[in-house]
């Protein structure tokens, strides 16, 4: 039986240990995120607050218990002007809840409380 999964934009206070949770075994096991030490709850708001001033960050949480169970979050593809509507997507899903859609949702589902600017391309 699968558990309801709700995209929502995140909440700094409220998801980032469940995020820096989700995101600490790609930076300890893999070299793709560019990372050597994985960010704390704290860094990991941090980062949160600043993406929202400009782009999504999404949480797929299970309505029962509410837990984040994977993020996308988005961040300028490039600075200069002729890329303000394109944007990298980094998508993290917990490892109990690969190959159930979590990613795909998270790729596809713009949240209805969204307030960023429409996107249109995505890299």
């Amino acid at each position: 039986m699968s558990v309801p999964l709700r995209i929502r934009l995140a909440d700094p206070e409220r998801d980032a240990a469940g995020i820096a949770a989700t995101y600490a075994p790609a930076v300890e096991r893999s070299s793709a995120t560019f990372e050597e030490v994985a960010p704390s709850p704290g860094d990991m708001a941090d980062r949160i607050v600043r993406t929202l001033e400009r782009s999504p960050w999404l949480v797929a949480e299970e309505d029962e218990p509410a837990d984040v169970v994977g993020y996308a979050c988005a961040a300028l593809h490039r600075e200069r002007a002729g890329y303000r509507w394109s944007v990298d997507i980094s998508v993290y899903v917990r490892a109990d809840h690969r190959g159930r859609g979590t990613g795909r949702a998270l790729y596809e589902s713009p949240p209805s409380d969204d307030p960023a600017p429409a996107i249109r391309q995505r890299v």
